[in-house]
């Protein structure tokens, strides 16, 4: 029960900073209702931001339905009319044979990857991104994701080769000016996350006063609020993966009992739009244990 309790304090807190900035920031994801969803799609919408979340909203149903069936629903239906602008079917094609070669890629044994073992990642990356895209559909699906890869890299080249706290932040600083705005952004996000998730352990009155200081007194009650709903799901969640547990190590039950309780005690214990989160949850869970 303690490892649970862990697990999810470290997402939790994690998620509510995230969840937070989107308000911040006011940005809303492009979304529509079309019928390529699955399912468990259906009470969410689907993302069509870019051709990549695009496509990774498809693939998100992998599990509840095969790949091939995720490729002739996809195949089947009229991307764009969902999609503006053509979406080929052989670009998602290509796209998740793409998926599969970095799958197959041999995982660092270190969870501390060094300089050069990121080198050697984005070299790979884009070996395989050449094989399987042309320039221009490397810049639509990938682009951001590239840029951000390599603005990490550079990074590091800093704090690697310069010993000089000073002038290592001057370099820092003169190579995030030269960056896109939405690097710049980025940057100052995860900077924002993690001044946010350093103030967990303090007490209610001084994270609420450290929080008016990073955010403002609105963004300080909107992270409030979404702490306190956290909380209760919290809760909730840490005894039904407690229950879960007990089911599935119950040894009076066939497997697809064991998963015929367990859907039924997720659709009892959590609300229809929390249900892919909760299974989501409960994957990190088991791939923690």
């Amino acid at each position: 029960m303690e490892k649970c309790h862990l697990f999810l304090g470290g997402y939790l807190t994690l998620a509510v900073s995230v969840a937070l900035l989107s308000i911040l920031n006011n940005q809303e994801p492009d979304h529509r209702s079309t019928s390529l969803q699955s399912p468990s799609q259906l009470d969410t919408e689907l993302d069509v931001s870019s051709v990549k979340d695009f496509f990774e909203y498809q693939l998100s149903t992998q599990g509840e339905q095969t790949l091939n069936k995720i490729i002739h629903n996809f195949d089947s239906d009229s991307s764009a009319a969902v999609f503006e602008g053509s979406i080929e079917q052989d670009l998602f094609h290509r796209y998740i044979e793409y998926k599969q070669a970095l799958l197959d890629l041999n995982p660092s044994p270190s969870s501390q990857l060094s300089l050069q073992h990121l080198i050697e990642i984005e070299d790979v990356i884009t070996k395989l991104q050449d094989k399987f895209f042309t320039h221009s559909e490397k810049d639509r699906l990938f682009g951001q994701q590239n840029l951000l890869r390599r603005f990490t890299i550079q990074k590091q080249e800093i704090m690697a080769t310069t010993r000089d706290p000073l002038l290592q932040q001057q370099l820092l600083d003169d190579l995030l000016s030269q960056q896109p705005s939405y690097i710049q952004q980025v940057n100052k996000n995860n900077q924002l996350i993690m001044q946010l998730a350093s103030t967990s352990q303090l007490n209610l009155q001084d994270k609420y006063i450290q929080h008016v200081s990073l955010v403002g007194e609105k963004g300080a009650k909107r992270l409030q609020d979404l702490e306190n709903q956290q909380r209760d799901f919290q809760a909730v969640l840490s005894g039904y993966l407690q229950q879960r547990d007990d089911i599935l190590e119950y040894e009076g039950l066939s497997t697809e009992q064991k998963n015929t309780e367990v859907a039924l005690l997720r659709t009892q214990s959590f609300a229809k739009q929390q249900q892919r989160r909760v299974q989501a949850l409960e994957r990190i869970y088991d791939n923690q244990r």
